[in-house]
């Protein structure tokens, strides 16, 4: 357990505070392109800060305050300026801003005036890679946004969710380290939740959801790498030549986790609106392989996670939702002086370590991991990856037992199955597990 005055370091992320200095050193998604796509401002809010983002008649991003400093209108109404390249106008009476938040027009005062050259609000920097839109509201000189593995690799199809979770960004992050939760909350859990919906055993979530029961999580640790720290693990029954022991999945710091089996991989980001909101990102994909020919993307669709059904029910059965209702029942930000960890915990306490470390590292003047200022950084950043660099990646989990595609074990879970793009990504993945198999069966008979 932690002390309050270490739980309190922790978990407060607002201006000033350490952990709010430490996480305004990193860009966070705060939105996807899809989301302007439909209307060129929004209003957003990160690390407890009340913001406009917009895209100006250009193109470009930008990332102001949230009122305008005239009479204070919420520039959410505002709009991108007519006569201007790179600038949002207030509606009321025309006041422009700059991607840097400066004001530089206001068309209602005197020819001549200078008194826009005194007006500022604030402006932060917005870039989108992979579909999401990134914010950084640190200091200067600002850092490259990371070009992880799974946000730019070739060959790949892409597909965005988002939810909000009421409760602190730490509980969703430690989650992650947690890799005893699968088999009772997607396993045991999901199955009770499932059978109330009378979901049958045919379906491909019931079957998911008995894997995780009838094999779980045997051997499980973490060592640290690079970049954070790598998930290693077999499964029950299984040996040690599966990809999620061998590759291992990572968790990188300070608040990001990628799965992978099979064809299909997530990246996930936790993005602290404030101390007791967290906007959790899912980036799914998925890779096929050599010689899989996939529809080209021009847009990577977006969907926010249906945490409640019509009828104001938590749809309890959807993986995402099972963790965040796992994250938030622990309460708005969890007392750690109270808790009880066991040995199962170890990794938890491991990733905590971590945390204070970066903290102190920052405070003493030090670069916390993961801040790159190498242009490279910003174009490829390799990772283990099990769908790529795993050559066993499609096995018991991807194949039925005649060795054929197992149905949806690359979508299902997914919160809107119904979407298009879903169908081409299971029919990429369907490609690649039979481009597997047969290049697996050629080797076998050539006796390599």
């Amino acid at each position: 357990m932690l002390t309050a005055e270490q739980n309190e370091r922790l978990t407060q992320t607002s201006a000033g505070t350490p952990m709010g200095n430490l996480l305004r050193q990193y860009w966070h998604p705060i939105a996807a392109t899809a989301q302007l796509a439909k209307n060129p401002v929004m209003s957003v809010r990160v690390l407890g800060e009340d913001l406009t983002l917009f895209r100006a008649r250009n193109g470009t991003l930008g990332l102001v305050g949230k009122r305008c400093a005239h009479r204070l209108v919420d520039l959410k109404y505002g709009f991108p300026s007519p006569h201007h390249d790179d600038a949002i106008v207030c509606p009321y009476h025309g006041w422009a801003y700059s991607r840097t938040g400066k004001c530089i027009d206001q068309p209602m005062e005197p020819e001549g005036s200078t008194f826009k050259d005194k007006v500022q609000i604030d402006g932060y920097h917005a870039r989108e890679l992979a579909g999401m839109i990134f914010a950084y509201l640190g200091p200067s000189p600002v850092p490259e946004l990371p070009a992880w593995e799974p946000m730019v690799m070739a060959d790949t199809l892409r597909y965005i969710e988002y939810g909000t979770v009421p409760c602190n960004w730490v509980q969703l992050q430690e989650n992650s380290p947690d890799r005893k939760h699968t088999q009772w909350l997607h396993g045991h859990f999901s199955k009770w939740t499932l059978n109330r919906r009378g979901v049958g055993e045919d379906d491909p979530q019931y079957q998911s959801t008995m894997r995780f029961v009838d094999f779980p999580t045997d051997e499980f640790f973490m060592e640290p790498f690079e970049y954070g720290h790598i998930r290693r693990n077999t499964i029950k029954g299984s040996d040690k030549n599966e990809g999620s022991y061998t590759v291992g999945t990572p968790l990188i710091f300070p608040n990001m986790n990628i799965t992978a089996s099979g064809a299909r991989f997530t990246m996930i980001w936790r993005t602290p609106v404030d101390d007791v909101t967290t906007m959790s990102w899912f980036l799914y994909g998925v890779y096929p392989g050599e010689g899989v020919e996939i529809p080209l993307q021009k847009a990577i669709e977006t969907v926010e996670i249906p945490t409640y059904d019509k009828d104001g029910n938590l749809n309890d059965h959807l993986t995402a939702v099972q963790d965040h209702i796992a994250c938030f029942a622990q309460g708005a930000i969890l007392d750690r002086t109270k808790e009880r960890l066991g040995a199962t915990d170890h990794d938890i306490i491991v990733w905590r370590k971590t945390v204070m470390e970066q903290l102190a590292l920052l405070e003493a003047g030090g670069t916390p991991m993961n801040i790159f200022h190498d242009p490279e950084m910003g174009k490829f950043i390799k990772v283990p990856l099990i769908c790529k660099d795993d050559p066993n990646r499609f096995g018991a989990w991807s194949l039925t037992a005649d060795r054929k595609y197992q149905k949806r074990s690359a979508t299902v879970n997914y919160s809107v199955p119904e979407l298009p793009i879903v169908d081409e990504m299971e029919a990429a993945a369907e490609k690649g597990a039979a481009a597997w198999t047969k290049r697996r069966l050629a080797e076998y008979e050539a006796g390599e």
